[in-house]
């Protein structure tokens, strides 16, 4: 059985057009892309002063562990420029992935959480989810990812710039 993982991209330094579609191609050596969003330009959530962010959310069937697929993803960023050690929180990055859900499982470890703890605070997050997992549930909030959406307080704006490729 093939496990769903759902994960973000993100980025604001480089040529997001060419980091994306190579992160994409990266990530369908790991599985089979499931589905994916749109591209949205969102503004910079937490650090304000820096270029805004692209973001995008792909769903990936994959025989791979939580723990495996996010060490793959740190490789998958490293090639792209990414060197998450010397970076600010928060701030300017070519490529960022973050698993946000893996099938309905759990996992809190050192180096791993999911499903991502503040996935539900962010409308760059939700809204390109709910786009293509809307009826998808929360495994600890037990809410759809619509719902998660219209609960959300967070006001950063975001525009839609392309549909999925």
């Amino acid at each position: 059985m093939s496990n769903l993982v759902v994960i973000s991209l993100g980025g604001n330094k480089g040529d997001w057009k060419f980091i994306f579609e190579s992160g994409l191609n990266e990530l369908s050596k790991l599985g089979k892309l499931d589905k994916v969003s749109s591209i949205y330009k969102t503004e910079p959530w937490g650090v304000k002063e820096q270029p805004w962010f692209k973001n995008q959310i792909v769903g990936l069937r994959t025989e791979l562990t939580p723990v495996a697929m996010m060490k793959e993803l740190l490789k998958i960023e490293a090639a792209h420029g990414r060197n998450r050690e010397n970076e600010e929180r928060w701030g300017e990055r070519s490529l960022d992935l973050d698993i946000l859900l893996f099938n309905d499982i759990v996992v809190d470890e050192k180096e791993l959480s999911v499903p991502h703890p503040r996935m539900h605070e962010r409308r760059f997050i939700l809204i390109p989810l709910v786009e293509i997992y809307p009826h998808m549930r929360h495994p600890i909030l037990h809410k759809f990812m619509n719902e998660l959406l219209d609960d959300c307080l967070d006001e950063t704006e975001i525009i839609k710039l392309e549909n999925a490729v």
